[in-house]
C-alpha cells in the first residue's frame, strides 16, 4: 500500500512492535530509495527513519529474537 507523509512517497511493508512492548506500527519503505521507516506522534512529520535499510533492520530483529529466547 502506498502513502505519502510530509510529501515523500512511502510503500507500506508491514507492521512491527519493538521489542514486542509497544502496538504494533505500520512499517515502511520509501517508494525510491533505501531505509526502514515508522510512524511516531513525536515527529513532524510524524515518521523517522528505524535504519538505513531494510537488511540491517531484520539483522538486528533476528538478534533480539534470539536475545529474548535464551
Amino acid at each position: 500500500m502506498k502513502k505519502i507523509i510530509g510529501g515523500v512517497k512511502f510503500i507500506m511493508v508491514g507492521h512491527h512492535a519493538l521489542h514486542g512492548f509497544s502496538d504494533q506500527k505500520p512499517l515502511y519503505l520509501l517508494e525510491e530509495g533505501d531505509g526502514v521507516f515508522t510512524v511516531s506522534s513525536l515527529h513532524n512529520p510524524p515518521i523517522y527513519k528505524l535504519n538505513k535499510n531494510l537488511e540491517i533492520f531484520f539483522c538486528f530483529i533476528l538478534y533480539d529474537m534470539n536475545y529474548i529466547q535464551k
